[in-house]
């Protein structure tokens, strides 16, 4: 699963410099990075809420 993600990062931040500038791609793709590893664990919060433990 690491591996799977670490590829569609990869292909994501070529896809950002094909549609940029080489530079602005890679800051696209570290930005949306850290928006998806900030909000992971609210959105696995929100899941388990209705979840009986």
């Amino acid at each position: 699963m690491l591996a799977a993600g670490c590829l569609l990062l990869v292909a994501g931040l070529i896809a950002w410099i094909a549609a940029f500038r080489p530079l602005s791609g890679l800051f696209v793709t570290l930005h949306v990075t850290m928006v998806c590893l900030f909000a992971f664990p609210y959105v696995a919060a929100l899941c388990g809420v209705g979840r009986a433990n």
